[in-house]
């Protein structure tokens, strides 16, 4: 995992996403997102298989994933740390015949935001919880606070689908990402910082030289205005599989699987140049289960069963 801020900050993380209240969904998931919602599918096979029907989503925003995975056999109950977004959620929710005592403002962080206020609530717990664009917002403590929040909401047997950002992306992306993985976390700047190793000359020689080899500028930060903190102002990791899949199964699940998609044919900064080629590369290039997917695909799905 990334190297996170040793304590998020929830307020950032509620502010930054006010304003989204509104958009986030025809940005990133609706007709005119930049790529398609490849993962949604993917959700809704994993639902399938189980064929789970009281379905929780932690950290559910504007009824995002509720809006595409909703159908006459599912019961969607959703709650979010912004009210912004729970007040959208609901305006979603009427409009699919979900009451809007199933969607509720709370913290993925807190086992008791997990169970609706309301006495509409499934007996023993949900089928299954899935849990999309929370990860990236959490220290590394607090992943595994959540994930064990998610085990205890759903029934034993019940299915859990965690949606993350991949880390080892960044070792195709040649950028500022890549930049600061590898003196984080595959370097660590503590190894060269001993006196027994080198001096501070050669320290700063290595540094700077491996900082040449990326585009350390790029993508640009996204920063926010007066009112709102931006997306890489607030407390925003990567998550590496290889690390996350270990850890999901110490919490209590079986079945553990990983599914990779947005995968990426060349390096990002090269789709600015070349924007349709790239896009349909990519899409032809859409296989949860293809091991360039750990290198070559942005992010990723983590499911399992409680056992």
């Amino acid at each position: 995992m990334s190297s996170p801020k040793e304590k998020s900050d929830r307020s950032d993380v509620r502010s930054c996403y006010t304003n989204w209240s509104r958009t986030y969904f025809e940005t990133y998931l609706g007709a005119t997102a930049l790529y398609p919602p490849v993962h949604v599918s993917l959700i809704d096979g994993l639902l399938r298989e189980i064929n789970a029907e009281n379905i929780l989503d932690a950290g559910c925003g504007p009824a995002s994933m509720i809006r595409l995975l909703h159908n006459s056999e599912r019961s969607f109950f959703g709650f979010d740390l912004t009210p912004a977004m729970i007040e959208e959620a609901r305006n979603v929710g009427d409009s699919l015949g979900i009451p809007q005592e199933r969607f509720w403002v709370g913290d993925t962080c807190h086992l008791p935001a997990y169970t609706p206020p309301s006495d509409d609530k499934p007996v023993g717990g949900y089928d299954a919880a899935i849990c999309s664009g929370v990860l990236p917002h959490l220290t590394d403590d607090e992943v595994g606070v959540v994930l064990e929040n998610l085990r205890n909401s759903v029934k034993p047997g019940g299915r859990v689908i965690v949606e993350a950002r991949n880390q080892l992306f960044s070792l195709f992306t040649f950028n500022r990402y890549s930049y600061q993985f590898f003196l984080e976390d595959l370097i660590g700047t503590n190894s060269i910082h001993k006196p027994k190793v080198a001096s501070d000359t050669v320290e700063d020689d290595v540094i700077e030289e491996i900082k040449g080899l990326f585009r350390t500028d790029l993508p640009p930060v996204r920063e926010g205005d007066e009112e709102s903190p931006g997306y890489d102002e607030i407390t925003s990791n990567a998550h590496n599989p290889l690390i996350l899949k270990p850890l999901f199964e110490q919490q209590g699940f079986e079945n553990v699987s990983i599914d990779f998609y947005h995968f990426h044919p060349f390096p990002p900064m090269f789709e600015e140049r070349f924007p349709e080629l790239f896009r349909e590369l990519s899409i032809e290039m859409e296989d949860p289960k293809d091991w360039r997917g750990y290198f070559m695909a942005s992010a990723f799905l983590l499911s399992g069963d409680r056992k």
